[in-house]
C-alpha cells in the first residue's frame, strides 16, 4: 500500500502527487498541516526525522526527497504508464534537468515559499511560543532559517536567490532553453507542468476537496 504524507499540493508536495495520478496509482492521502507545525510532531518526526515533507511511505518503506520518491515510483511500478524515458541518452537529459531544477530554480521559489508564508506565519507566533516551536524542529538549518524569516530576509539574502541577480543568468534563461531545446520534449513525455487540478482532486485537504473544471493535463507543445 502506498501513503504520501504531504501539504498542500503545491511546490514539493505536488512534485511527488503529479506522478502518483499521472501513473494511476493507488495511495492513501495524509495531509500534513504546516500551519500548526505537525510536521515536527513526534508521530510525523518517527516517519521522517527530518521533519519535511512529502514523504512516501510503501509498505512500511519510507523514501524522502521529491526526485528520489519520483524515480522510486518509477523502479517499482513497472506496469504503469513510464514516466521517465527508457533508453539511456534520455535518461541522461531526464537527470539533467531533474538537477537543474533541485539545485537553482527550487532554491528561488523556496525563497519565495519563506518570504511570503513562513515569514508572515512566524511574525504571528508570540516570541516564547515561537522559540518553543523552533525547538523541535530536527534540522540546524531549518531552525536558523526560520529565525531569519521571522526577522526578515535582507536584501542580499533575497538577491542571491534572485534569478536575475549576478551569478544566476541561467535561471533567467531557462523559459528560452526550454523553448529551444527539443531534448526536453521526448517522445510521450511533455505532460510535464498543468495537473494541478488533478492532483486538487482526490487529496486530502482540512478545508475539503476541490472541485475543478477539468482534470485533463495540456501537453506542452513541441
Amino acid at each position: 500500500m502506498l501513503k504520501l504524507y504531504h501539504a498542500e499540493p503545491g511546490a514539493n508536495s505536488l512534485k511527488s502527487l503529479i506522478p502518483l495520478k499521472e501513473k494511476g496509482l493507488e495511495f492513501q492521502s495524509i495531509y500534513v498541516d504546516l500551519h500548526k507545525f505537525e510536521q515536527h510532531e513526534p508521530w510525523f518526526i518517527a516517519i521522517n526525522p527530518d521533519g519535511q515533507v512529502p514523504v512516501l511511505d510503501h509498505d512500511g518503506n519510507i523514501i524522502t526527497h521529491t526526485t528520489v520518491i519520483n524515480e522510486y515510483l518509477e523502479d517499482a511500478f513497472p506496469e504503469a504508464p513510464a514516466l521517465r524515458p527508457a533508453d539511456p541518452l534520455g535518461q541522461a537529459r531526464m537527470r539533467f534537468w531533474n538537477k537543474f531544477v533541485d539545485e537553482h530554480v527550487m532554491n528561488y521559489v523556496s525563497m519565495h515559499g519563506w518570504h511570503r508564508f513562513v515569514g508572515v506565519l512566524a511574525h504571528g507566533i508570540e516570541t516564547g511560543e515561537f522559540e518553543r516551536l523552533v525547538a523541535r524542529i530536527p534540522l540546524h538549518e531549518q531552525r536558523e532559517k526560520w529565525r531569519t524569516a521571522r526577522s526578515g530576509f535582507s536584501a542580499r539574502e533575497c538577491q542571491a536567490q534572485n534569478p536575475r541577480s549576478p551569478g544566476q543568468g541561467r535561471r533567467a534563461t531557462l523559459p528560452h532553453t526550454l523553448a529551444r531545446r527539443q531534448d526536453v520534449y521526448l517522445g510521450g513525455y511533455q505532460l510535464l507542468l498543468p495537473l494541478w487540478p488533478v492532483c486538487q482532486q482526490d487529496v486530502s485537504r482540512p478545508y475539503g476537496r476541490t472541485k475543478t473544471s477539468s482534470s485533463q493535463p495540456v501537453a506542452l507543445p513541441h
